[in-house]
Order: structure tokens, then sequence, then C-alpha cells
């Protein structure tokens, strides 16, 4: 799954991905797995950055070209009013993407499923991405709803920060399919 975030006042955006992660496996535990006697492994999942930028210029084109490239819908935010002026240019688009209408149970969902995917160990991604890293440094959990549900959200003192690569990738894993 592909999923983009704008920062509200167009200053960040981001590409973000999920999909089945399996670790690869040494030759004896390989050997258990197809004579039946192996553990089973639990599902993982993985996310990325695939891109992150400063501002928005240009950002539909990078969009537009990973969703062509890799021939994945790209997840969108529908709340969010900056994500809005770049899904109208991928509308315009020719041929066109197919655009996927996240709405706010999806962004709850996928914030839990970031949360509960770090606490059991199941959520992994790769090198140390310094952008989700830096996001998840600063996000806080921002209450949707009376119902305790929550997103991803900034700091009230600090408007600027920048959160769109874990909410990018936390829709991309709501998207993914049956997450663990």
């Amino acid at each position: 799954a592909l999923a983009i975030s704008e920062h509200p006042d167009g200053e960040w955006a981001s590409i973000g991905a999920a999909w089945e992660y399996q670790e690869p496996l040494d030759f004896a535990t390989a050997a258990w797995e197809l004579d039946g006697t192996g553990e089973e492994r639990p599902r993982r999942v993985a996310i990325a950055l695939l891109w992150h930028q400063k501002t928005t210029a240009g950002f539909a084109q990078k969009v537009l070209k990973l969703a062509r490239t890799y021939r994945v819908p790209v997840v969108y935010d529908g709340a969010s009013q900056s994500t809005a002026v770049e899904v109208e240019q991928l509308r315009r688009a020719t041929p066109r993407p197919v655009l996927t209408l996240a709405n706010t149970n999806d962004v709850r969902q996928g914030a839990t499923k970031v949360m509960n995917g770090l606490n059991l160990g199941t959520l992994v991604w790769f090198r140390e991405q310094e952008g989700i890293a830096n996001a998840a440094e600063v996000a806080i959990k921002r209450q949707i709803g009376g119902a305790g549900g929550f997103g991803f959200g900034r700091p009230k003192d600090d408007t600027h920060a920048d959160i769109t690569p874990l909410e990018a990738c936390s829709l991309a894993l709501q998207y993914l399919g049956d997450a663990p």
C-alpha cells in the first residue's frame, strides 16, 4: 500500500508504504520449516518512508511517478485540505492513478495499528529512517471522537512539527489489509 500525507500549511509532504514482511531464514531454520518441525513465525509488516520533502512543490508529480511505477493505489486522508490540492492534480493526470479516500476511522485504525505493531514487535522498518524516527519523537496521541480513538498529532506548542512520515506510513499500514 502507498499513502500520502501533507502538513496542514504545506510545510512538509511524505509518501509512505507498507507491505508484508518475512525475515530471511538461515539454512537450518529453512530446513525445519520445510520439514514441518519449525516454529510458526508471527506475521510481520514493514513500513517505509519512500519520499519526504520540505514544501509541496512537485509533490504530486513524485506521487504520480511512484504510483505508476509500482502500480498501486494512492491512499489519502479525505479530511486534509492541503492533501486535497495534490489529489486534485492527481485526478487530472492521464492515466490517472487509482485514488483511495481514507476516512476518520481509517486514520484512527492506522495509528492504532502502528502502536500495536510496535508494542507486539510485529512492525518493522529497515534502515534507520530519520523522517519516521523524528516524527515518532514529536508526535502526540490526538484524541479523535469520544470513544477513545486517536490519531497522530502535532504538539500544541509546535504547529510546524513534521509528523507527515508517521501519518503516511500509518495510512499505508491501514490499507495493507489485515495487518497485525
